[in-house]
């Protein structure tokens, strides 16, 4: 009887230290064509994690964030948190650039926002532009780019050059656009609006800074 007793006793201590510790989720580093991400359990990690001795930043998607400033942090190719620095670009005030397409010229001035500062990192920049809802010319980024101090989402307008963080590209409005989340306005286009309409399917298009 008294071993009956003993082995109950060593259940339901079992029992209860299982009900007071949580098993670890399986954790594991996972890719797909469009980048990393880190999962916990049956979902992903999402902000700020660490990680085998790093930080690492993870959008809302899962997408672990690269080659960018977040909360005034860089983090390098690598995903992995490196300095405090904000951007190698301080100020963009008046700062104009130029997309070449076509033997044309479209000139934009910026605005002085962390988004703006982050793209001029990446310039001189060639790319490829394509047609998106009859409205507006878009651009895949090579990287994403800072949404620190951005909005939440906006109205664009004819001539608004934005950023649309979500997916990770460049927008140029060539027809008003309705209120979006997510969409970040770099700047405004100065000359040259009425040549993104007259695109007729994709083209390639050189982006530097003038001034």
């Amino acid at each position: 009887m008294k071993k009956i007793q003993k082995m109950i006793a060593s259940v339901v201590a079992l029992m209860t230290l299982l009900a007071i510790t949580p098993m670890a989720a399986h954790a594991e580093w996972k890719s797909n064509y469009t980048g990393w991400w880190y999962t916990e359990g049956n979902t992903w990690a999402t902000g700020w994690r660490y990680i085998n001795g790093n930080w690492y930043y993870f959008y809302s998607d899962g997408y672990m964030a690269h080659d960018t400033t977040i909360d005034r942090y860089y983090v390098n190719s690598s995903g992995a948190w490196t300095t405090n620095q904000t951007s190698t670009v301080n100020n963009v005030q008046d700062t104009k650039i130029k997309l070449t397409f076509n033997n044309e010229d479209v000139i934009v001035k910026l605005y002085d926002n962390p988004t703006s500062r982050d793209f001029l990192t990446l310039l001189p920049l060639t790319t490829t532009l394509e047609d998106f809802a009859g409205s507006e010319k878009i651009s895949m980024l090579s990287k994403r780019l800072s949404t620190e101090d951005a909005p939440t989402g906006s109205d664009p307008s004819v001539g608004d050059f934005a950023y649309y963080s979500p997916w990770g590209n460049i927008i140029m409005y060539y027809k008003d656009a309705g209120y979006a989340n997510g969409v970040i306005k770099l700047g405004k286009i100065e000359s040259g609006v009425e040549k993104l309409g007259n695109i007729n399917g994709d083209v390639t298009v050189k982006i530097e800074k003038i001034n």
